[in-house]
């Protein structure tokens, strides 16, 4: 140590005593003396208030990993935390501040307040404690770090309190998502979340899940109670049917109750029992009457054997032409027949056809005789046929065929006897049959268009049945009538020549109809079921018909007044319901029909007075309808929308109490009503109509405004956009009206718009800084990515010194960011140097030069230390004295040069800045001498700068 240094006096935050030290702590404003004393004092107290002073996260970081005292370490980690929760540190220095803290708890509350998403992160990524982790979850800032807590958590309970008391809606539905099996759900831990979760969405979940189980439980029972009674449906079917007489239709019958009853699993023991017997009863029946059956089936083909040997004889009489000898023969052979049992009519007609084939066999020498009149009637037929080409052709061709007929049954009268037509009539004929192929040939050229016609009509029948076939349901009156209709096409006559694509749709039609088949056939038996049960409520009906005629009747015997207007709504009543049931089993529709019908009638001639007196009270009610449809008739043309529609709605009300009117005209008046009625909303509607056209213009109008602003809201040519956003806001009030669900929509779309640009427009100049910030990282990449290069590049040294000319602008970040990008350049540059040494030689890149200005610069600065007198121990100016030392500075100044004498030349601390900017500039090779000149101007800067800070703070005391 120098004289110098011995005689210099020591600082007070060097004093042996604790107590100044403290003091003096107030007066330190360096950052490397106050993380000097903070890590190097003896007292705790002295390093904790220095660490109160201290901005460095990694010195604060080092105190808190490494002090000897708890309260210290423990003041460091919370100075940490706050400087992690606090909103104005960046995002880097936040991150590091959070990755000094170990304690899980202090870890937690950065977790779930910190405003950096990197500090949050990394405070999450190191908790472990199950306890803190379901605190982050259920109190959390950020959802996504909340949710990433919850994600952790394996503990149900734990999982179960972050669903009870999560302030985010999805965290907590995930973690009763992953509490709650939805296959096998704990109905305890369901009510408390449906109770008590802060979250609605949840407690509507969990109430919706005990609702659905409570649902699925309740539909077990009734499925199970719809089994009991479809089974005791079947049973009682089974037994009804032991009194069917087809037994085809018993059979059938009982083949699908019994699939019916194997499809489904039995519920009740007795109603097995029951099923069984019925089953096996009906079975034997059946058997019984098909045995009978059949042996009655064996004696009709006996009968029917004996009377076709009967047929065959008079066939062969009808066709041979016997004499008289053969007569006798014939007769004698049906006289050896044996007799036919039972043969009541049929033997009857067929002995009475062996007579007159017997007969007619006697007369047919005298047809003979008629040979000549048959050649007479062809000539006639000849002459005819020519003359049919001044015929229409349908009647031409229907009388052709009556002729060609004709001719053939008396041509074959003259075969038989052997005789040729004669040849002038057949001439005849010929020449007219060429006409009238002739004319046929034309006729099926028209034809085949209308074949054409047939197959569009056929393709059409097909498109028809495949909606029917993929329908889910159809009725069965459309299937019948879809079947009907194709049937007919398909019988109808094509002849033989068939248009093209005709059989390729009829192949596709039946195919269809194969498939409608099957449901109508389905809808067919479910049809009969329905007829079958109907048949049990015609029953019921009747019985009740029945009851209420001998109960009129046992009032008139009995002299009593009978209340005919209930016996009245009671026959209406009976008669609505036998409509609904008014198809019953076919064989015994018309028998039940005559059975409630003979009731009904004795009721209604009862009722008659009844029904007089309701007649005037529906001419009253035809009359106040009449009036509403002349009061709704002048109400049509008004254009008063909302009073005149009121008023039609009481009008519709009126018409609902008025009353029942006779049927013939109700309908008339309805259609008078209704028609006033819609011709007043339709013109409503149509007002309506031209009134949304507008809306829907001033919507598109609206839209393009909002399409405008939206391409505004990103502009960055502030004036002009602005400028034109209140141009459009002004043409936005000229736009008329939208629809009202609309309205909002495209307002808050034009105003977020808006709102956007303006937001940016405001906040401009923190737009451009971080612009400028965004421009600096990417010469920094490329500083970066210049270093990287493979083969050196072109022009490196000149390049890199270019960029790093522009980087020395200086930037709009903080310290800590413009520190980390230096950092960058600095090692980038580094590499560079290291591979491609040839690129920087002369340059100031060149780390010989570099070594060399900064042996120069630290000389300076060493000069600068020692030239820096320290002060001395002056007595402090009072206020006077202060007042005229400013005064003759004053008088200094407006001397000629304008500076006193202590201004003139710079100052030790523009020197200092000077010497600093200079170094800043160098490129530091990374080798023992740069480190060691580094360490060297280091040292020399801070002395001059303490020796220079003394001596201004004596100054301005």
């Amino acid at each position: 140590m120098g004289i110098l240094d011995k005689l210099r006096p020591q600082p007070r935050w060097k004093h042996a005593d604790p107590a100044v030290r403290l003091e003096a702590l107030s007066q330190v404003d360096d950052p490397l003396v106050l993380a000097d004393i903070a890590g190097t004092d003896t007292d705790p107290r002295v390093r904790r208030k220095a660490l109160d002073r201290i901005d460095d996260v990694d010195v604060i970081v080092g105190v808190a990993s490494g002090d000897a005292d708890q309260g210290v370490r423990e003041a460091a980690v919370e100075a940490l935390v706050e400087i992690a929760n606090n909103g104005e540190t960046d995002e880097a220095t936040a991150a590091r501040a959070a990755a000094g803290v170990a304690d899980e708890r202090k870890l937690a509350l950065i977790a779930r307040t910190s405003p950096h998403a990197l500090a949050r992160q990394d405070a999450l990524g190191r908790i472990n404690d199950p306890k803190a982790l379901g605190s982050i979850a259920r109190n959390a800032a950020d959802e996504g770090i909340a949710h990433a807590a919850a994600g952790r958590l394996a503990d149900v309970q734990a999982l179960v309190d972050v669903a009870l008391n999560s302030a985010h809606k999805d965290v907590a539905m995930a973690a009763f998502e992953r509490v709650i099996d939805e296959q096998a759900p704990d109905l305890d831990r369901l009510e408390q979340i449906a109770g008590r979760s802060q979250q609605k969405s949840v407690a509507r979940r969990a109430r919706a899940m005990l609702q659905a189980i409570a649902d699925a439980e309740a539909a077990r029972k009734a499925a199970e109670e719809e089994r009991r009674k479809q089974q005791q449906a079947i049973v009682e079917g089974l037994e009804r049917l032991t009194a069917e007489d087809d037994w085809r239709a018993a059979d059938a019958a009982l083949s699908r109750l019994r699939d019916v009853w194997a499809a489904g699993e039995p519920i009740d023991e007795v109603f097995t029992n029951r099923f069984d017997n019925a089953s096996a009863a009906l079975r034997a029946r059946i058997d019984d009457t098909r045995e009978a059956e059949a042996a009655a089936a064996l004696r009709a083909q006996e009968r029917a054997r004996a009377l076709a040997a009967r047929e065959a004889i008079c066939e062969r009489i009808e066709r041979a032409d016997m004499r008289a000898e053969s007569v006798d023969e014939i007769r004698a052979e049906w006289d050896s027949l044996p007799p036919v049992e039972n043969g009541g009519t049929d033997e009857r007609a067929l002995q009475a056809r062996f007579e007159r084939g017997l007969a007619l066999c006697l007369k047919r020498h005298e047809q003979r005789e008629a040979a000549s009149e048959a050649e007479q009637t062809l000539r006639n037929i000849a002459a005819e046929a020519a003359a049919l080409s001044g015929n229409m052709l349908d009647e031409a061709v229907s009388r052709w065929k009556t002729l060609k007929r004709r001719w053939k049954e008396t041509e074959q009268t003259l075969t038989n006897l052997a005789m040729d037509p004669p040849a002038d009539a057949v001439e005849k004929l010929r020449g007219a049959e060429e006409a009238m192929t002739r004319r046929e040939a034309e006729a099926r050229e028209e034809k085949l268009k209308a074949l054409a016609d047939r197959v569009a009509k056929i393709e059409r029948l097909a498109d028809r049945a495949e909606r029917v076939a993929k329908a889910e349901e159809i009725t069965l009156r459309e299937g019948d009538r879809l079947l009907r209709d194709a049937k007919a096409a398909l019988d109808e006559h094509v002849g033989d020549t068939r248009p093209e694509g005709y059989d390729a749709a009829v192949a596709r039609l039946r195919g269809l109809l194969e498939q409608v088949g099957r449901k109508v056939r389905e809808l067919r038996e479910l049809d009969d079921w329905r007829r079958f049960a109907n048949a049990q409520a015609q029953e019921d009906l009747i019985r009740k018909a029945e009851a209420l005629a001998a109960e009129l009747d046992a009032d008139v015997t009995a002299g009593r007044e009978a209340d005919l207007a209930k016996a009245a709504a009671t026959l209406r009543d009976l008669q609505m319901k036998w409509k609904m049931v008014a198809e019953a089993p076919r064989d015994r529709a018309q028998e039940l029909w005559h059975r409630f019908r003979t009731p009904v009638d004795a009721v209604r001639a009862r009722c008659a007075e009844f029904f007089a007196k309701q007649a005037g009270e529906r001419a009253e009610n035809l009359r106040k309808k009449q009036e509403l449809c002349e009061r709704a008739e002048a109400l049509a043309d008004s254009s008063d929308w909302v009073k005149t529609a009121e008023a039609f709605r009481a009008l519709q009300s009126e018409w609902q109490t008025a009353g029942p009117v006779p049927q013939r005209e109700a309908r008339l008046l309805w259609d008078r009503f209704r028609k006033a009625s819609d011709r007043f909303f339709t013109r409503r509607r149509d007002d309506l109509a031209s009134r949304k056209s507008i809306w829907t213009e001033n919507l598109a109008k609206k839209e393009a405004l909002c399409t405008r602003a939206e391409t505004l809201a990103e502009s960055s040519e502030w004036d002009a956009a602005a400028s034109e956003l209140k141009r459009l806001q002004a043409e936005w009030k000229t736009i008329g009206p939208v629809r009202k669900s609309r309205s909002e929509v495209v307002w808050k779309r034009f105003r977020g718009a808006a709102d956007r640009f303006f937001e940016r427009y405001h906040n401009r100049h923190q737009a451009a800084l971080e612009q400028k910030a965004a421009d600096r990282e990417a010469l920094v990449a490329d500083v970066e990515a210049l270093a990287a290069s493979g083969e050196q590049p072109e022009n490196l040294g000149s390049r890199l010194q270019e960029l790093r000319a522009r980087l020395r602008v200086p930037p709009p970040l903080n310290r800590a960011e413009i520190d980390a990008q230096n950092a960058r350049v600095t090692a980038a540059l580094a590499r560079a140097v290291e591979r491609f040494p040839s690129a920087f030689a002369g340059t100031d890149l060149d780390p010989e030069a570099a070594l060399k200005r900064m042996e120069k610069l630290c000389v300076k600065a060493e000069a600068l230390a020692e030239s820096a007198e320290p002060a001395g121990e002056e007595r402090p100016l009072s206020q006077a004295e202060a007042l005229a030392a400013k005064l003759r500075q004053a008088l200094a100044a407006n001397t000629f040069g304008g500076r006193t004498p202590e201004e003139r030349g710079p100052s030790a601390a523009d020197q200092l800045k000077d010497l600093q900017a200079s170094w800043q500039r160098l490129m530091i090779p990374p080798t023992e001498a740069g480190r060691a000149l580094e360490e060297r101007f280091r040292r020399a800067i801070a002395t001059a700068r303490e020796r220079t800070r003394g001596k201004r703070e004596l100054t301005r005391a």
